[in-house]
C-alpha cells in the first residue's frame, strides 16, 4: 500500500480526521503556519518576534535528534514560557525533521496547496 504525506495547517477538523481516514500516512503540521502563529505571541517591534521564530525553524529543520535537543534548549531558554505553552500541544512527530514518521520530501509547508486555493 502507498503512503502519502500530507502537510496540513492544523485545523481541528483535519487534526482529527487524519488519524481516521488515512490511519497509516504521516500528518505533518505546516511549518509556515506554525511560525506565523509563534511569531503572533510576540510584540511588534521586539527582538524576541524575529529571534523566537529563528529558533524555532532550527529545531523544525533538525536532522537528528541530537541537534534538535541543543535547538530546543536554547529556544525554550530564550523564549520562556510563551514558548513552553506553544509546545505543549504540539507534537514534535508533526513538525520536525528529526522525528517526522514519514517523508516530506524537503517540503516543511503546504505552500503548493495555498497557492492552489488563492487561485
Amino acid at each position: 500500500m502507498r503512503r502519502v504525506t500530507f502537510i496540513s495547517d492544523r485545523h481541528v477538523g483535519l487534526v482529527s480526521a487524519f488519524p481516521r481516514v488515512f490511519p497509516n500516512n504521516p500528518h505533518g503540521f505546516c511549518f509556515r503556519h506554525l511560525m506565523a502563529n509563534l511569531s503572533d505571541k510576540f510584540p511588534a517591534g521586539s527582538y524576541l518576534k524575529d529571534r523566537i521564530p529563528y529558533l524555532f525553524m532550527c529545531c523544525a529543520y533538525s536532522r537528528t535528534p541530537e541537534m534538535y535537543e541543543f535547538n530546543m534548549e536554547i529556544l525554550r531558554s530564550e523564549g520562556g514560557d510563551i514558548v513552553a505553552q506553544f509546545l505543549e500541544d504540539l507534537p514534535k512527530e508533526n513538525w520536525c525533521m528529526a522525528y517526522f514518521n514519514g517523508e516530506r520530501f524537503g517540503e516543511m509547508t503546504n505552500n503548493l496547496a495555498e497557492s492552489f486555493n488563492n487561485w
